[in-house]
């Protein structure tokens, strides 16, 4: 499963929360742009607190260095970014299916 999936449903989420058109088309061309900075920042914070390895950007940083030798910058094992992969991926999607659904487009 390729890293893109994850960060297409970040931008789906984000997208679907905003209201105006021209604020979502920003805000997604930003958050695509934007995303390989937010997870540097990530990996120097979950290096800090323990507990953020769980954020979504430090699993989408286990996906792009998707080897054996995922622990070292992730601090989560492989099958970790896997299961948090997948949940990540229900959660996003599921969120943005029930905002787009009571939406009037």
């Amino acid at each position: 499963m390729p890293p893109s999936v994850l960060v297409l449903g970040m931008v789906l989420l984000v997208v679907n929360i905003v209201r105006s058109s021209g604020a979502a088309i920003a805000l997604g061309v930003a958050f695509t742009l934007g995303i390989n900075i937010v997870t540097a920042a990530s990996q120097f914070l979950v290096s800090k607190a323990e507990l953020l390895k769980w954020n979504p950007f430090n699993i989408l940083l286990g996906t792009t260095q998707f080897s054996y030798d995922v622990t070292s910058k992730t601090h989560l094992t492989l099958i970790n970014v896997i299961i948090g992969l997948i949940v990540y991926l229900i959660l996003f999607y599921g969120i943005a299916f029930v905002i787009f659904n009571k939406r009037n487009v």
